[in-house]
């Protein structure tokens, strides 16, 4: 159990309450949505596992040295492409105008990886 930062928190929970707001709108015949402030009252806890895990998971990779590669990124940006009928470069310009920059997909691709290591090395044990 740690303190998480405010900013990461705030940015988490923002998405999660976005996602949960996208889900009520879906679904408008099924009653009177949630006000905002309920909503992120309701995702606060969850928003804050998902920040730790987060960090935790950063952590490990700058451990174990967890690098992305430019044939990863390559690799990773066809394969999106072919998912979604496009070419890499429509992929690219998706990232840069919706992101910014490729950043956020090379995070990605990291804590993907990191994640891959950790489950590797875990040790599977059955419960009583």
């Amino acid at each position: 159990s740690f303190d998480v930062p405010e900013s990461m928190l705030e940015h988490e929970l923002k998405n999660l309450v976005a996602q949960e707001q996208a889900k009520q709108d879906e679904a408008s015949g099924a009653g009177q949505p949630e006000e905002p402030s309920v909503i992120e009252d309701r995702l606060r806890p969850k928003a804050t596992k998902n920040v730790r895990a987060a960090l935790i998971l950063e952590a490990i990779a700058d451990r174990e040295q967890v690098s992305v590669n430019e044939e990863e990124m390559k690799q990773r940006i066809t394969a999106i492409a072919r998912s979604l009928q496009a070419t890499p470069e429509a992929v690219i310009n998706l990232f840069m105008t919706r992101d910014g920059s490729l950043e956020n997909l090379k995070h990605s691709i990291r804590e993907e990886k990191a994640l891959g290591l950790i489950l590797a090395k875990a040790e599977i044990v059955k419960g009583a």
